[in-house]
């Protein structure tokens, strides 16, 4: 083999080595221009639905939505003029309750920052975890998922949540709401019966110290948010938000009995309160309503929790 082709096959590896090391799409730069969009079919997100509209972008931001048809925009008024007939235009899509850009790999525990050790962590916060170069979310952004709420998961308390936008450089640029609520998964009430399950003495005395430990928790919390502490204790200063309603208490539960346990123990506390599953909230409407409570819904297409129920319960529920 000559010299020239040694170099030329050492060219091709070196292209095919660097083409390893391709980077997600660079965030987009925030712009300063006057755009309007014409023609598009509009979908306001309330059911509206405006066919031939008007959309005018200021700064990156919506100024306005309106009815395009004899709308005769002036050219000095846009910097840029789009006519985009034919196409429909939807609001942007939030994922809630997700561990996006908290974990790449999951067979990788290097990757996983969703989840802390131990049991209650209400300092733990998953904006710091929040990766902005994660493989995933410009697939997800692609398809219309602008903005996440980041929540940690595990434990009995697992700690704070973020709203983030989907294109930043870091978790400093991509924060739009720091630390939105405080997760809790609801210690289970039922008792399994099951072969494989353990003795049910031991069921109900692991659930009943798990309610003691939130009940002895929050206890402490409400009065350390009453006080002016010495010393701050770093978990109830995380909580502090939970009792002045600047946050609010996100609760992971699926049956009736422990939605409404929640919801009572949010009453206790004189807290602002989201369950988040719900799978029963539809038994227990007319108290979720009573209480304005939200329920933010989870895997509309998964089976219903007993075998005895319509196969098509978990969206046929929730949309009637």
């Amino acid at each position: 083999m000559n010299s020239m082709n040694k170099k030329l096959i050492f060219y091709l590896l070196l292209l095919a080595n660097v083409s390893l090391f391709a980077q997600r799409p660079v965030p987009a730069d925030s712009s300063n221009k006057r755009i309007l969009l014409m023609g598009a079919t509009a979908h306001i997100g309330d059911g509206q639905v405006i066919e031939m509209s008007a959309i005018g972008i200021d700064k990156g931001k919506l100024s306005f939505v309106m009815d395009g048809k004899g709308f005769k925009p002036d050219p000095r008024s846009f910097d840029t003029i789009i006519y985009v007939n034919g196409k429909h235009v939807y609001p942007g899509f939030i994922a809630m309750n997700t561990h996006l850009g908290l974990s790449d790999l999951e067979l990788v525990r290097a990757t996983n920052d969703f989840r802390e050790s131990g049991s209650i962590n209400p300092s733990a916060r998953a904006l710091i975890a929040y990766n902005t170069d994660s493989r995933v979310i410009p697939t997800v952004r692609d398809n219309g998922v602008l903005m996440a709420q980041v929540a940690p998961q595990g434990g009995l308390l697992s700690g704070s949540s973020s709203v983030v936008q989907l294109d930043a450089w870091n978790w400093e640029d991509a924060v739009i709401k720091a630390d939105d609520g405080i997760w809790v998964n609801w210690p289970s009430m039922r008792i399994f019966k099951a072969p494989w399950a353990d003795p049910e003495e031991e069921q109900r005395e692991r659930n009943e110290k798990a309610l003691q430990s939130l009940y002895t928790l929050f206890n402490d919390a409400s009065a350390y948010a009453k006080s002016v502490p010495a010393v701050k204790n770093r978990h109830l200063e995380a909580m502090k938000g939970l009792f002045d309603k600047s946050m609010r208490l996100y609760v992971r539960c699926e049956f009736a009995r422990e939605i409404l346990e929640a919801v009572n123990f949010a009453l206790k506390y004189n807290l602002r309160i989201a369950i988040a599953g719900g799978a029963d909230s539809w038994r227990v409407a007319d108290v979720l309503k009573q209480h304005k409570v939200p329920v933010i819904i989870t895997r509309t297409h998964a089976l219903p929790q007993r075998e005895d129920e319509d196969v098509d319960l978990p969206i046929s529920c929730h949309i009637s």
